[in-house]
């Protein structure tokens, strides 16, 4: 169906993910003129500002969605990689706590407190990845996210451990990683 936003959503973030950017900002453009009230399209069309590394633009991007809805925890995470992005590291770790406390993670939410006060953003990072690996004892963690946190912590050999054990979880965000 030529019509369906959702459909077009969908294969923007396909392109996005084979790196043919400028055809997934085709397609997410579509997607929002064709359902202009729908989040994940103007969620979908942030994550691709950032990837095109449009960032002050991805910003504004965020900041729209979170103007209708304060609670939509995917723009407060595309705030924190943008805000990374462009090393505004204050900025980056409040809209992290923002995003892991929406998801249900107050207690990672206090170890970036934690961490950024002791270490800044990488020790904010560590700190949050250590929590969340305590996680696994209570269930499922995704490996992905928790080597998100080493990778912004910039402790290359646990974000490349936890990569390996993304890859043996067959983890689908995985075909993103030539783009983050």
């Amino acid at each position: 169906n030529p019509n369906s936003a959702e459909i077009r959503s969908d294969y923007a973030e396909f392109l996005s993910a084979m790196s043919r950017s400028a055809e997934a900002m085709e397609e997410i453009e579509l997607s929002m003129e064709l359902d202009p009230l729908n989040h994940l399209s103007q969620m979908k069309y942030g994550g691709q500002l950032v990837q095109m590394r449009l960032y002050d633009n991805a910003i504004a991007q965020f900041h729209e969605i979170l103007k209708s809805d304060p609670g939509f925890s995917q723009a407060h995470e595309g705030l924190w990689i943008a805000y990374h992005q462009k090393q505004l590291d204050e900025e980056a770790v409040v809209e992290a706590r923002k995003f892991v406390a929406a998801r249900g993670m107050d207690d990672v939410a206090e170890a970036m407190k934690r961490g950024y006060d002791e270490a800044g953003y990488h020790g904010a990072m560590r700190s949050a990845g250590g929590t969340l690996t305590e996680r696994l004892s209570q269930g499922y963690v995704p490996a992905i996210r928790v080597a998100l946190l080493y990778a912004h912590a910039e402790a290359k050999d646990l974000a490349i451990e936890w990569l390996e054990k993304a890859y043996e979880d067959r983890d689908p965000f995985l075909v993103y990683l030539n783009k983050d």
